[in-house]
């Protein structure tokens, strides 16, 4: 199950791929950030837009974060898809650099 928490409205259980690319698209508008987590393993991904971009972070089981940066919503719900149901070559989408250790 995939639970996605936003800013504004709090969390959504058991959110479909539809709603969660609905949801990318309203940041930046209504919605400052959101976060999605996956009931059947740790870490989180999230996604903010500020002034057209979108900065995408994610944690796996370990304690390293991960970024990148891009102006396009479709390699973001992409990103965020992939990681919600942990697809093959995710994260070749975007370029990620470690932001530390959380």
């Amino acid at each position: 199950m995939i639970t996605v928490i936003t800013d504004v409205e709090g969390a959504y259980p058991d959110v479909s791929d539809d709603r969660l690319v609905a949801l990318v698209d309203r940041l930046g508008d209504d919605l400052e950030f959101i976060i999605v987590e996956r009931d059947d393993a740790p870490g989180f991904s999230q996604a903010i837009k500020k002034d057209g971009t979108y900065t995408v972070e994610f944690k796996d089981g370990s304690d390293e974060i991960w970024q990148a940066v891009t102006e396009d919503a479709a390699v973001v719900c992409e990103a965020l898809l992939g990681w919600s149901h942990d697809r093959p070559g995710w994260r070749d989408t975007l370029t990620w650099t470690s932001i530390g250790r959380f």
